[in-house]
């Protein structure tokens, strides 16, 4: 996907991929915290801020579960649901920094 809307431009893709592991990086700690502590508020701000990355990225389906995380949080959904859609993403943001930066390994 990100080849494809960068027209395969290898600056413009480490740039975006640095982008996301950045967020990654931020983001994963920041959703265990909160998930600690039973902090709404912060599930939806980790969400709502690493979505955007996600899609850019063309991880639709996790950005639809970062979608549903910050919507639930909003909503007050029982957080006894959210652990499990918020352990959810994290597992597949660490593996996709793995797989990302493996690709920007071969990248060099």
């Amino acid at each position: 996907f990100l080849e494809e809307i960068t027209g395969n431009n290898p600056k413009r893709i480490r740039k975006y991929l640095g982008l996301y592991l950045e967020s990654a990086a931020e983001s994963l700690p920041r959703f265990e915290a909160a998930l600690a502590i039973a902090d709404r508020e912060e599930l939806r701000r980790v969400a709502h801020t690493i979505k955007p990355q996600l899609r850019m990225l063309g991880l639709e389906r996790m950005a639809v579960c970062a979608q549903e995380i910050e919507t639930q949080a909003v909503e007050g959904t029982a957080l006894e649901t959210l652990p499990g859609k918020v352990d959810e993403l994290v597992a597949e943001i660490r593996v996709s920094v793995a797989l990302f930066e493996a690709y920007l390994e071969k990248m060099i």
